[in-house]
């Protein structure tokens, strides 16, 4: 999508050939392959190389549909031109136009202006819209995903320049929100279409286990094709930024399926973990764990990080500094496993005792694919191995987990997991260590069309207590989707809410277009 401007070109690849003759209460038409071009009447000037098609112009491809009232295809330009009462449909939405203009020898780009575009949920007006292969630009624009019956817009997105790239980001200039006659500005924002991938983003406001408020902020920006920057830093209202600013690179050229990734590493500083399915309730599917753990690209990465902190025996938060540090991660498949591994060398401090050092760490994860139990029924292996060496201490553990999924329901999902963990050498700090080496997690998510709701609990077995819960609720309330997500341990309470849009933008992170 954008709907039915793709395939133009295919209909055009000999504009001057004289059209097939009319058959048996058939209208004129061009017949390319999959795609057919018809009307009231078609002439061609062979001295001007032009087609002109008058008259209820109908063009088709697959499913998508195509009608205006005249067309002139030009063999000299090689451009289409459409005008009068533009409207083409396919199984995404409805684009209507005052003009249309297609370079068919450019497959995939064309211009159209005066817009209305009716995509799922979200209804666009526009001056003028740019499509290009992979990438469309919409200009002096607004967008809403709710409207009255009177179709009149509950609130409006303005848009004055906006790019999409499926499978990628959405990117906007000068935009705007409007809603009860106010308006808000936003000099730009940016919307990842791919999990691995964020962008600028405006701070998520969060309250620790101690009920204080704070915030969280994180932020990736392309350095080329082959290199990113990561800047984060959360904090409390009484807290000291915990700080974090990591530069990660390639030393080879990136495919293009490649390049629609941005170039991120695993942080093991901040939590241990955090991108397992049965650790943290804010990692929606097994699926996306597999993302997160086998990326498949080599990277190396320089860094610094300040006053981070790390709770390793509940409830005490070990703090520590690393000055600079340096690596390497590489993940893929190993044996049929999805792997990914990381080694770093440094310098760190422990801001409890000041004793500092400098050391290597290494970090293996090996995680299986699903493997089919019974009927609904499925098993998942994971294996974490962490060592560090340096400060005249060896340390290092050894993390199995093994879980079941049940999916009784497509809209329902139980999981248990069960972790025995060894550890050997003594840690230069107690961040090092692991928070519950022999525990439980068990998780239930519910996802209803209105309704999404995940649980997740975890219970130290050797404590014999229940040591963290989680919760991520979402609820569609009319036009938007408000949410909250609580994480006792490591104590954080996000919230926020969502603009209804979902079927679109699930149209808009598939990476191949095919229309």
């Amino acid at each position: 999508m954008l709907p039915g401007v793709a395939p133009l070109p295919i209909l055009f690849p000999a504009v001057g050939a004289v059209p097939a003759q009319q058959q048996e209460a058939q209208r004129p038409r061009i017949v390319s392959g999959e795609a057919t071009l018809e009307a009231d009447s078609i002439t061609y000037d062979p001295v001007t190389g032009t087609t002109v098609l008058n008259g209820n112009v109908l063009a088709t491809y697959g499913p998508t549909r195509l009608t205006c009232a005249t067309a002139t295809l030009n063999s000299e330009t090689k451009e289409a031109h459409f005008r009068t009462g533009i409207v083409v449909t396919d199984p995404v939405g409805t684009l209507e136009a005052r003009e249309l203009w297609v370079d068919f020898d450019k497959p995939g780009s064309a211009r159209a202006v005066g817009i209305t575009l009716q995509a799922h949920e979200a209804y666009f007006e526009g001056e003028e819209l740019l499509i290009e292969p992979n990438e469309w630009r919409l200009r002096n624009a607004w967008a809403t995903t709710c409207r009255s019956e009177a179709g009149k817009p509950e609130y409006r997105v303005l848009l004055t320049d906006i790019v999409f790239k499926p499978g990628d980001a959405i990117l906007a200039k000068k935009s705007g929100f409007e809603v009860l006659g106010m308006r808000v500005d936003v000099p730009f924002f940016r919307v990842g279409l791919d999990q691995s991938q964020t962008g600028l983003q405006t701070p998520t406001p969060t309250i620790n286990s101690g009920f204080e408020p704070g915030y969280r902020w994180r932020n990736v920006f392309d350095v080329g094709p082959s290199a990113a920057f990561l800047y984060e830093q959360e904090a409390g209202t009484r807290d000291v930024p915990t700080v974090n600013a990591q530069l990660a690179f390639t030393t080879r050229k990136r495919s293009p399926t490649e390049r629609e990734r941005m170039i991120v590493v695993r942080n093991y500083d901040r939590e241990r973990f955090s991108e397992g399915f049965v650790n943290n309730v804010m990692v929606s599917t097994p699926q996306a764990e597999e993302a997160a753990v086998g990326r498949g690209e080599m990277i190396f990465f320089v860094g610094h990080t300040s006053n981070q902190g790390v709770q390793a025996r509940l409830p005490e938060t070990n703090r520590f500094d690393r000055d600079w540090y340096g690596g390497v991660e590489v993940a893929g498949r190993v044996a049929g496993l999805i792997a990914n591994g990381q080694a770093r060398y440094g310098h760190i401090q422990d801001r409890n005792s000041g004793v500092e050092t400098r050391r290597a760490e290494g970090f293996v994860t090996f995680l299986t694919d699903l493997v089919p139990v019974s009927r609904n029924l499925y098993g998942r292996g994971r294996f974490d191995i962490g060592a560090y060496w340096g400060g005249g201490k060896d340390y290092g553990w050894l993390r199995p987990e093994m879980s079941l999924i049940y999916e009784p329901r497509p809209e329902t999902r139980f999981t248990a997991a069960y972790v025995n963990a060894s550890s050997w050498g003594s840690p230069f700090t107690d961040a090092d260590r692991l928070v519950a080496p022999h525990a439980i997690h068990l998780r239930l998510d519910l996802d209803f069309p209105a309704t999404d709701l995940s649980i997740l609990a975890k219970y130290d077995i050797e404590r014999s207590v229940w040591y963290d819960f989680e919760v991520a609720l979402g609820q569609v309330a009319h036009c938007i989707r408000p949410f909250i997500a609580y994480r006792k341990f490591p104590g954080t309470l996000a919230f926020g809410a969502t603009l209804r849009a979902d079927k679109l933008f699930d149209a808009l992170k598939q990476r191949e277009v095919r229309r």
